[in-house]
């Protein structure tokens, strides 16, 4: 396999689309994909943990507003050179997928240049990288800016609780419960561990802050789209207080509403033979075997 492994990305000669994130090094086209979109995302992803804060205090939403333009954008870590930072990514990636074949390394590198979504699902590692060492993530909240909740007494650790570790819009899908009730929720956990909760949120709000421009969603509604996540993220865990609802509560058909209610019902009546032939193929004695 190491015989077969490039030496730069630009060997593997990807096609890349001008709104692609940029692979093979800084061109003008750089700045935009790799400071342009992620930065902003994790700022405003970040406010959304920000609400918790404010709503525990009893604070208005226009304060939360307030709090968004004043300061905690400013006070976040500065972006590394962008020729520094393209190029950085070009050797983390690489560095990271090592062991990996040519072939199989310019299939997915090909898949991850389609746009900004399909770059953020295949670097995880960097946002870990990002927001853990590099100092992007705001972890202790006591130090929030404006509020005392030091009589909490928080530790390092007291924000630790099993995470997916992964979590974007793509990770989420429908899948049978233990009734065989179709419900609707995360579907992806090979990337579960133990760290802070906040690490979820942030790489779920960035995906929707991507997803968002991506689909022609302007600024101000992409915000406005996360600051409603943060708000029901809080109001959620709210209602979860003192009692069992977080175990039992589930995302079913009778549950949803408008297009997740017809995506449910469509997935009550979906087979596995498509399933079946992406997976498996039939031998030529009649028998079916994994691909």
């Amino acid at each position: 396999m190491l015989g077969h492994f490039p030496t730069d990305i630009s060997k593997l000669q990807v096609p890349l689309q001008p709104t692609s994130i940029e692979l093979r090094g800084p061109p003008p086209s750089c700045t935009r994909a790799c400071s342009g979109l992620l930065m902003p995302a994790v700022s405003m992803a970040i406010l959304c943990v920000l609400a918790a804060v404010v709503h525990a205090k009893g604070l208005s939403d226009a304060y939360f507003d307030a709090l968004a333009l004043t300061g905690t954008l400013a006070a976040l870590p500065a972006l590394p050179p962008v020729r520094s930072r393209c190029g950085w990514i070009e050797k983390t990636m690489m560095d990271h997928n090592r062991n990996e074949s040519y072939s199989f390394l310019k299939k997915k590198f090909t898949l991850q240049a389609t746009d900004a979504n399909m770059f953020y699902r295949g670097v995880a590692f960097i946002f870990w990288h990002d927001m853990v060492r590099g100092g992007w993530g705001m972890f202790n909240l006591s130090a929030v800016a404006g509020h005392d909740i030091s009589e909490l007494r928080l530790s390092d650790t007291s924000t630790w609780t099993w995470i997916t570790g992964d979590q974007h819009l793509s990770n989420f899908g429908a899948w049978k419960n233990r009734h065989g009730d179709i419900v609707f929720g995360v579907n992806d956990f090979d990337e579960a561990t133990i760290h802070d909760f906040q690490m979820d949120i942030w790489r779920l709000a960035t995906s929707m802050y991507d997803h968002g421009l991506t689909n022609g969603i302007g600024e101000p509604q992409v915000q406005e789209i996360l600051r409603s996540f943060g708000r029901k993220y809080v109001d959620t865990l709210a209602q979860y207080v003192g009692n069992e609802r977080a175990l039992l509560y589930e995302m079913t058909e009778s549950e949803a509403t408008g297009q997740l209610k017809a995506f449910l019902q469509r997935a009550a009546v979906r087979t596995n033979i498509k399933q079946l032939k992406k997976f498996t193929e039939m031998g030529p004695n009649g028998t079916r075997s994994f691909i």
